[in-house]
């Protein structure tokens, strides 16, 4: 994010002092685009994350190839460890996206 100094740009000669050197301008275009990058990134991820899931509860589903108390407590350990946090990283993911879009909207506004 490039943030610029607008120091004694404008103004009287009263106002030029103390304020327009603490003044500050976001670049809203190069922001626009790293949120646009980040939203992309993120669905990325997010679709990768979905094939992972997939497999592994295909993966979880193989009760006749995974027998006995090892094959058990394999699949167990997939459904207990890994299913979960798959479904935080997708909540979580779907929360930081909305407000990254919400940000993009207000800076528009």
């Amino acid at each position: 994010m490039k943030v610029l100094d607008v120091q004694g740009q404008g103004g009287s000669e009263k106002t030029s002092g103390a304020f327009w050197k603490a003044m500050k301008v976001l670049d809203v275009q190069g922001l626009h685009e790293a949120i646009d990058k980040i939203i992309s990134e993120l669905q990325r991820k997010n679709a990768q994350m979905k094939n992972i899931r997939q497999s592994i509860q295909q993966f979880i589903s193989l009760e006749g190839s995974l027998k006995g108390k090892g094959g058990e407590a394999i699949r167990n350990y997939y459904e207990d460890v890994h299913i979960p946090f798959l479904t935080y990283w997708e909540m979580f993911s779907e929360e930081f996206e909305a407000v990254l879009k919400q940000m993009k909207m207000e800076l528009q506004a």
